[in-house]
């Protein structure tokens, strides 16, 4: 856990540019004002949750693989309470991308051990030249280089 100012700070941004910024500069303002997605650090993850979500981000990864066309811009995982939800970034409407999507989403079910995991997929059709960085939600796999 940082301290900043005095004050513990348990959770942090899970955005890798604003986790950089918050121990460059230990400051409390910058935890309020970046995205507002708050997650426990690792440090206050149980053992249990760390490796769940590892063995998600693990198994996103291996069904991804092959399956990823020139459109897509950027794949995250975000898990919670054993529910794994899979965002997905793509340049444009694609019907092949989608097809492959729900591939990945069917290929998540059989990485599974336990039959009670919720997943759930979400699509971003986005060609806004930002960073990309910037429209991670929860634990990058995936950024196409721009």
């Amino acid at each position: 856990m940082a301290s900043f100012k005095g004050q513990v700070i348990a959770r942090i941004c899970t955005r890798s540019y604003c986790n950089a910024q918050q121990f460059r500069q230990p400051d409390r303002r910058i935890a309020a004002r970046c995205c507002g997605r708050l997650r426990p650090t690792l440090a206050m993850m149980s053992s249990a949750e760390v490796q769940f979500e590892n063995f998600q981000a693990l198994a996103f990864v291996q069904s991804s693989l092959g399956s990823l066309s020139p459109n897509v811009r950027c794949l995250s995982i975000q898990c919670s309470n054993g529910e794994v939800d899979l965002y997905y970034t793509l340049e444009a409407e694609s019907s092949e991308d989608r097809e492959e999507i729900d591939d990945i989403e069917a290929e998540m079910y059989s990485h599974q051990l336990k039959g009670s995991v919720n997943i759930r997929s979400h699509v971003t059709i986005s060609a806004e030249p930002r960073h990309l960085v910037k429209m991670v939600v929860g634990r990058p796999i995936y950024l196409r280089k721009e």
